[in-house]
């Protein structure tokens, strides 16, 4: 098994031990909830030149200790791994930070983490519900068997919201009692809404940060307001 977070960013070796590039993302299948691909932004050439990113087929690298490695010298064409995969990399798509939404249409925040297999299916998928949600109530978790897949807009679930379980709050307590707390929690989750939006048709070829982005600016300028009042409610009403 193998946690996104220990992917994304980790190190690419090739089967000689050079170091052949960073992984950036890991690339879903276009509908199915299983990891195809990696994104790779390579090593520049000669030191200076900025290099075009390359994809790795899921199949051809595993994960070892805190870095990735691939059995051949060199990173492999666009066109073999597409072969390999059985689909054009701009089809594929990133799952981190897509909305997701449940059985009943409930809309439960985006994808935060993924654990997957070794052949790269989906056994779990943590959503979050963004920053205070996530302290007050923890992250909702979903089994694998849970996880259709991605729709052409969202990551859906087989199961209604009342089926998910939560990774449990530090303070829910807090949270709940705090009217503070919900007011900035408010302000909180359109921002985020809006960010999660922006970046919900993050696929293959046509990647773009949304960190920059307004959405973000304002979630950024929304947090110090939101702790303090987090805090306040929590010594106000302190959990039993």
């Amino acid at each position: 098994m193998a946690r996104l977070n220990e992917i994304e960013d980790a190190e690419l070796y090739g089967a000689d031990g050079a170091h052949l590039g960073t992984v950036e993302r890991v690339l879903f299948h276009p509908s199915e909830p299983c990891a195809v691909a990696l994104m790779v932004r390579p090593d520049p050439a000669f030191s200076v030149v900025k290099m075009p990113v390359a994809y790795v087929a899921w199949s051809a690298a595993r994960l070892v200790g805190p870095a990735v490695r691939i059995e051949g010298k060199k990173l492999p064409s666009r066109r073999a791994t597409e072969a390999l995969v059985g689909h054009d990399m701009d089809l594929t798509v990133i799952w981190r930070g897509m909305p997701v939404t449940a059985s009943d249409g409930a809309t439960l925040g985006s994808v935060a983490g993924v654990t997957l297999a070794a052949d790269g299916s989906v056994e779990r998928l943590e959503v979050s519900g963004g920053a205070i949600g996530d302290v007050a109530n923890g992250r909702a978790e979903a089994s694998g068997d849970a996880v259709t897949g991605f729709d052409g807009s969202v990551v859906r679930l087989s199961v209604p919201e009342s089926a998910l379980v939560t990774s449990g709050g530090l303070a829910r307590k807090a949270a709940e009692t705090s009217e503070a707390v919900k007011a900035k929690a408010s302000t909180m989750a359109g921002a985020t809404g809006d960010a999660i939006v922006d970046a919900s048709y993050i696929t293959g070829r046509a990647i773009r940060s949304a960190a920059g982005s307004e959405p973000v600016k304002r979630t950024k300028a929304t947090l110090k307001g939101i702790a303090d009042a987090f805090r306040e409610g929590y010594k106000d009403s302190p959990p039993e």
